[in-house]
Formats: structure tokens, C-alpha cells, sequence
């Protein structure tokens, strides 16, 4: 019989959610087995109808519901149009859906906020925030009690709040295990006008974020614009004492701040990805071209640990500040490269020896 079960058990793991939603009323048995695989991920959309189913359940589900959840998930679920209907009534009940999920969720260990993909704010004067903000804002300020192992925030809004800067969020930071940030803002930093207050004042906030989640084991942190010279992220100069995993995406590496955080991490960082994270520098100036970055990081007193490298030329590129443009990526032809300074195929050779070091040191704990 026990066999059998888990035979049972082994064929439902292989089927879809909403196969499993079917599945699990057929019997009893299968009510048990199906239940907490098919809503260990329960959601809601930001439309008032969504809110309201998702209070019902909150409120009326049956423990082998609510004991199977491990995972929440908000969805934006607007379509780039500025109109939306019920607005006020959406910014009341989607951050009553995402309150008081602990108490209602024991077993709640991960929360996957994904906000809208498109940017409306005006981050040149003071007009009135946007429903996507207000929005975004107030569901932030209702998990914030929420205690998580993981949690994940896309497209998160580039525009300063006074809740990532109070004891609350910090609380709320410190004891994730998994952090994943993805952030959305305007597209004019890269090209045109690349500076205003409103974003530095994000970003500035964003370093005391990152610094308080000092248990986090895997970080992400992907912008969708570059960061660098304006505006600019501090990394935390205090190591995660944790951190197996890195990625960062968007980041120009000032000075040497990306290279002294992640030697922060020599003695546990295991697996690293760079993605579009160029050298940024003064007049095109580069004492530390990627070559010596690498040599840094390669040696003995560097990464150590590490046995997984994803690290691209493309993010080995370099950038620098146009004053009547903004943040410049150069490109890889004979002419910039001559401008720049500096020796690409030293940095190419450089790379692949990294490569090389990092899946030996791989092979041989394997």
C-alpha cells in the first residue's frame, strides 16, 4: 500500500497545476496527496475581484489549504494603458489581501511581488504619484510584518519611500535567506538626461536595503537602468556572512566598488553572474582595466570558493559619463578600444583564464 502511494505520489508531482486542482476532488486520498502540491503558490491580481476572492480564502479555507501554502504572489495585471478602473477601491483591497499572511499561512516561506513593467513617473517635478506607485507602496507597507525565507520584488519602482528607510523594512529584510530585486525606471538614463533627484534618493535608500539583510544566502540585484556616476548605488561595506550566490545586472563598477564588495564574500561566495556590469571611469581614465580586476579576483587572496563564473565579454565593457548626454557604454571597435586605453585582449585572455581556474576548482570538488 505504501508503494503505492508513493508511486501515487511521484505521478502527481509530474502533473500541472490545474490538473492537480481537478485530481485532488476525485476522493479523499487524493484530496491529501494532490492538495499541497497543487497550493503550495496561491496568488492575487491587483483588480478588486482578485482581492476579494483571495480575503474569502484568507478567511474560510480549511486546514489542508492553508497548511500547504508556501508561496504568495501579487501580479500586476494592468496592460500599459494609464486608465485604470476602480483605483481607489484596488488601493484598499490588494493590500488587504497581502496583510497578515503569517497569521493565516503558517507555513509561508516565500513572497513574489511582481508590479507593473511600465514606468509612468514624472521624476522631474512634484506631480502626484501614480497609481502604480501608490499601489506598489501600499502592498509593500502590508507584507511588511510578513516573516520570509525568500522573497522577490520585480519591477520595483524607482522612487524613495519613507518605509524603505524605517526599522519596519529593515526587520522585514533581516532574516531572508533568498533576495531578488529587480527594478524598473525611467529610460532616459542611459541616454539623455540621466539624473534626477528623486531616483539618487532611491538608490541612496536602496544601499541601507541591501545592508540590512544580513542573512541572505542568494542575492540578485538587476537594474534596469545603468547605474553608476548618477545615480549611484553604495554597496554595504559589511560582508553577508551567508552569501553562496551573486548576481548583478546594471551596475557600473565605480572606482573598485563592485570588486571590494565581492571580496567581501572571498571566503563563501560559490557562484557568480555579471551581467551588463561595465568599468566606469573618469575621461575615459581606467587605472583598473577588467584585466586587473580579474587578476584581483583570480588570485589567492581573491574568490577562493567559487565554481560557478557567468561572466560574459559584453559585461566587460566599459562606460564613462557624458556631460550633455549621460551614462555612455563604449563599444568593442578598434577606434574605442584605442580611445579607451587600454588592452582588450587583456581582458579577454584574463577572463578565460578565470573561466579555466573556476571549473578546475569546480572538477575537483565534484
Amino acid at each position: 500500500m505504501q508503494l503505492a502511494l508513493e508511486l501515487l505520489q511521484t505521478i502527481l508531482s509530474l502533473l500541472e497545476r490545474p490538473e492537480l486542482l481537478v485530481v485532488r476532488m476525485a476522493n479523499q486520498t487524493l484530496r491529501t496527496l494532490a492538495t499541497p502540491l497543487a497550493l503550495q503558490e496561491v496568488g492575487v491580481r491587483d483588480t478588486v475581484a482578485s482581492a476579494e476572492r483571495f480575503i474569502a480564502l484568507k478567511e474560510s479555507a480549511s486546514q489542508d489549504i492553508i497548511q500547504s501554502v508556501r508561496t504568495v504572489v501579487f501580479r500586476d495585471s494592468t496592460d500599459g494603458w494609464t486608465d485604470v478602473p476602480d483605483e481607489e477601491s484596488r488601493l484598499v483591497q490588494v493590500p488587504r489581501a497581502m496583510s497578515d499572511l503569517n497569521s493565516v499561512f503558517p507555513q509561508l516561506t516565500a513572497l513574489r511581488l511582481e508590479f507593473t513593467e511600465f514606468f509612468y513617473e514624472d521624476v522631474f517635478s512634484d506631480t502626484e504619484s501614480t497609481y502604480w506607485l501608490k499601489l506598489q507602496h501600499a502592498i509593500l507597507e502590508a507584507v511588511t510584518s510578513t516573516r520570509l525565507k525568500s522573497l522577490t520584488l520585480y519591477n520595483l519602482i524607482t522612487m524613495p519611500s519613507p518605509l524603505f528607510a524605517s526599522d519596519a523594512f529593515a526587520a522585514f529584510l533581516s532574516p531572508l535567506e533568498t533576495l531578488d530585486i529587480e527594478t524598473l525606471g525611467p529610460d532616459t538614463l542611459t541616454e539623455g538626461v540621466f539624473s534626477a533627484e528623486p531616483l539618487d534618493e532611491f538608490w541612496a535608500q536602496m544601499g541601507g536595503v541591501l545592508s540590512a539583510a544580513q542573512s541572505v544566502s542568494s542575492l540578485r540585484l538587476h537594474s534596469h537602468e545603468l547605474l553608476g556616476s548618477f545615480p549611484t548605488l553604495t554597496l554595504p561595506i559589511k560582508p553577508f556572512p551567508n552569501l553562496t550566490s551573486l548576481h548583478l545586472t546594471g551596475l557600473c563598477a565605480q572606482n573598485e566598488g563592485i570588486e571590494s564588495f565581492l571580496l567581501l564574500h572571498a571566503s563563501t561566495l560559490q557562484c557568480l553572474t555579471l551581467n551588463k556590469c561595465p568599468l566606469y571611469g573618469d575621461e575615459r581614465e581606467y587605472a583598473r582595466p577588467w584585466a586587473a580586476v580579474i587578476h584581483t579576483l583570480d588570485s589567492d587572496a581573491g574568490l577562493t570558493e567559487l565554481v560557478e563564473l557567468n561572466v560574459d565579454e559584453e559585461t566587460m565593457g566599459y562606460c564613462y559619463v557624458d556631460p550633455g548626454w549621460g551614462i555612455m557604454t563604449t563599444d568593442m571597435e578598434d577606434e574605442a578600444e584605442e580611445a579607451l586605453r587600454v588592452d582588450r585582449e587583456d581582458d579577454l585572455r584574463a577572463l578565460e583564464a578565470w573561466r579555466e581556474a573556476v571549473e578546475r576548482r569546480r572538477m575537483t570538488r565534484d
